[in-house]
């Protein structure tokens, strides 16, 4: 198993030099830094994000301005409200959530923010100084995958990278930003030809596709570093669209934090790999469920109370894949079809059935599909209910999970 770059550690110490940064100013009697945000419409995801924003703003001392606005707005008001805060001289820099409703001219909308404001680096002005390689803001995204590149103390110069992706909020600066660093840089999407073997001979492979565990080790020569910038709003977005509060934690949580937060809920959601080798993050899911809050878990969170319950798991020769598979719930006899992408599943000959029991199966092979643990408030899929994937879809489960955190208050 290859070496984890902690992006958490890195991140840590970029907000205590804006702590720093931002205490000087007000020692020295300046002006406060100051954040607007502005999001159209009621998106889950970007509600999320928006609502996140504003909560590492105020916790590095800034100052933040959370601007949503209704998702019929007109151009004509969207473009007067961003001329407000471009003429506003408290506010340091303006962030549009995209995409925009579709009625709303993209480009003609973020041609309104001034240049000055741009902190993601969305106008013309700033991405023309940005290809040019001229002083400007960096987007943030592309800005990061350089910044943790840097973090390992290697020299850039010359190395072969691959980026996947062509968008003009991270594939394409990026690709700007790595050559900046003197990299040879491969630009991939998705007509290119024989995207396995480009993959395979770079350096430094950065996956910016927005779609989940396509790249897998085949895409991989031994020794290369992999950055993936992607990630899923679907379990995010589908908590929030039941009213709940989501705080979200990173792959190597420590669980007495959480517990400590007292939640309502737990969702341990899905990832990439053999679970197995997943023992620090096993012996932590453990404290999840011994902790008497409610947990929901889905895919690889699904293997890791397995495994955290003694149960085993094993690689499958194929493995499920694609969006059209049965599965059945065995309290309540009905077959739903859903969405599934794993390589490994949980052994139903390991499972101690004073521990826990089968909860659903899968209809064409018979191998575990969910379980439900005895004594305790805790129950997994290995399927996506987030992924909506048939006509009698299983996002009714969040639903289920909903019941559960009902129930403990």
């Amino acid at each position: 198993m290859g070496k984890r770059i902690d992006g958490k550690e890195i991140a840590l110490g970029i907000k205590e030099e804006i702590k720093a940064f931002v205490n000087d100013r007000k020692l020295k009697g300046l002006s406060t830094p100051k954040v607007a945000s502005i999001l159209v419409g009621n998106d889950g995801g970007s509600i999320f994000y928006l609502n996140n924003q504003e909560k590492v703003a105020i916790s590095l001392g800034m100052e933040f301005e959370k601007v949503h606005l209704n998702e019929e707005v007109a151009e004509e008001e969207l473009i007067n409200k961003i001329d407000a805060l471009n003429n506003d001289k408290s506010v340091s820099g303006i962030i549009l959530q995209l995409p925009l409703p579709k009625h709303i001219n993209e480009k003609k909308i973020i041609s309104s923010i001034s240049p000055k404001k741009d902190i993601d680096c969305l106008t013309f002005v700033n991405q023309g100084k940005l290809y040019m390689g001229e002083e400007t803001f960096m987007p943030c995204t592309p800005k990061s995958v350089v910044t943790i590149l840097n973090s390992l103390n290697i020299n850039l110069e010359g190395m072969d990278v691959v980026v996947i992706g062509r968008s003009n909020i991270v594939g394409k600066p990026a690709g700007a930003l790595l050559l900046k660093e003197n990299c040879t840089v491969t630009m991939c999407h998705s007509k290119t030809k024989n995207l396995r073997e480009v993959c395979k001979r770079s350096d430094i492979l950065v996956v910016a596709i927005g779609k989940a565990k396509f790249i897998d080790d085949s895409f991989v020569k031994e020794g290369a570093i992999v950055i993936d910038v992607g990630t899923k709003k679907n379990i995010i977005r589908c908590l929030l669209n039941r009213g709940c509060n989501v705080t979200v934690y990173p792959c190597d949580f420590d669980a007495d934090e959480v517990i400590a937060s007292k939640p309502d809920g737990i969702m341990i959601t899905n990832g990439p790999g053999d679970p197995a080798e997943c023992v620090d993050i096993i012996a932590q899911v453990k404290k999840l469920a011994d902790s008497g809050i409610p947990v929901f878990a889905i895919c690889l969170g699904h293997q890791l109370m397995a495994l955290a319950h003694d149960a085993k798991t094993y690689k499958m020769k194929y493995g499920h894949r694609g969006a059209n598979h049965p599965v059945k719930n065995l309290e309540t006899g009905k077959v739903y079809i859903s969405s599934q992408n794993h390589g490994y599943v949980v052994d139903a000959d390991g499972i101690d059935a004073s521990v826990a029991k089968p909860w659903f199966v899968n209809v064409n092979d018979g191998t575990i599909e969910g379980l439900e643990y005895i004594g305790k408030p805790v129950k997994t899929v290995q399927f996506h209910p987030e992924a909506n994937a048939g006509p009698k879809d299983s996002e009714m489960l969040f639903d289920e999970f909903m019941k559960m955190i009902g129930g403990n208050k």
